[in-house]
């Protein structure tokens, strides 16, 4: 009677074990953050935010927040994405100037991002390749995805007006030689004036 009682716990413990064991795999899932970075295409440094917005296309799981807001000059993560099983996910993701008036995004800055999650060794894993929305045959592996925020030039303002008041402040010896001369152009009239009298 005890044998019976052994054998019935063993066959119970087996049939749970391979029952609850592949129910458990099936449930796993990998939250996915796509790093981003703003760069300055202008010196002195931009000072202005970048919009990113990434929206999900053929049927990927929305992000649990689709904007980031990111200043020049740093880098960050975007909200992570939980995908619930080894797949290809397609996402796009839209970069914008926070005050598009007096900025732009140099080059590109609309991206078709393929997040490709399978079964590694250790559970879950995923590769992000970011490329140009307009031509996603040139996919190439990018982290982070990066975008070059520059200054719009306004009607009326001078191209090199920025430049010109960088160079004459960094030009220590133009301002000694320009007052070297005038030192003595007070001089020269000074004994000018000297010898008349």
């Amino acid at each position: 009677m005890r044998s019976k009682r052994i054998l019935w716990l063993a066959l119970l413990l087996f049939v749970m074990t391979f029952t609850i064991l592949p129910v458990s795999a099936a449930e796993t899932s990998i939250s996915v953050g796509i790093p981003v970075q703003v760069k300055s295409g202008d010196t002195p440094a931009v000072k202005g935010d970048v919009l990113f917005t990434l929206t999900p296309v053929e049927g990927a799981p929305a992000p649990a927040q689709s904007g980031l807001r990111l200043a020049a000059g740093n880098g960050s993560i975007l909200p992570a994405v939980t995908l619930p099983k080894p797949d290809t996910y397609v996402y796009r993701l839209q970069a914008a100037p926070a005050d598009p008036s007096s900025e732009y995004i140099e080059g590109l800055a609309d991206f078709q991002v393929e997040i490709t999650v399978f079964n590694g060794d250790t559970g879950m894993e995923a590769v992000i390749v970011a490329s140009d929305w307009n031509k996603p045959a040139d996919a190439q592996p990018k982290e982070p995805v990066t975008v070059v925020l520059k200054r719009k030039i306004l009607p009326g303002q001078d191209k090199g007006a920025d430049t010109a008041a960088k160079s004459s402040s960094m030009n220590p010896w133009m301002w000694l030689a320009a007052g070297s001369l005038l030192l003595a152009a007070i001089f020269w009239i000074g004994l000018k004036h000297d010898t008349t009298e």
